[in-house]
């Protein structure tokens, strides 16, 4: 993992994906502010983690596919206990399994600019960007105000 330099050393500091051949092309679209999935061109699934093959039919024909970047939140956890050091400052921390709006699909992320005592199942959310480094930002979600 990328992890840049912190106040207590490189275990400290927040730990960032390593973009491979497999999934390159999100990270690509992260670092834009786009939301992009892959989409199977013969079933139609959507799919969240990139990967080579269609996990519904095995197929290998695949599109890069804008997603409108909204959801609700299907399930979600407080962390009360940070894992690394790096996340001490932020608990307790609030995270969603969100159920984006296109098809079948979920993605795991931080839940920001929300109050855990708020968070709610079936949230309406949107996704929101950390720049965690000059090459990675991470897709977070934020409640969509009504």
């Amino acid at each position: 993992m990328t992890q840049p330099g912190g106040k207590y050393g490189p275990l400290a500091a927040l730990p960032l994906p390593e973009p491979g051949w497999d999934n390159y092309k999100f990270w690509d679209y992260c670092k834009q502010h786009k939301l992009y999935l892959q989409r199977c061109a013969k079933c139609r699934n959507y799919w969240y983690y990139p990967r080579p093959l269609c996990p519904v039919d095995q197929s290998r024909e695949m599109v890069w596919t804008k997603m409108s970047g909204k959801g609700k939140v299907w399930t979600f956890t407080i962390a009360h206990h940070p894992v690394l050091p790096a996340f001490a400052k932020d608990v307790p921390l609030p995270v969603g399994v969100i159920k984006l709006d296109e098809g079948k699909v979920y993605m795991a992320g931080r839940l920001m600019n929300v109050k855990p005592q708020d968070v709610r199942i079936g949230m309406p959310v949107k996704v929101t960007w950390f720049d965690a480094s000059e090459d990675i930002s991470l897709p977070y979600w934020t409640p969509i105000r009504r």
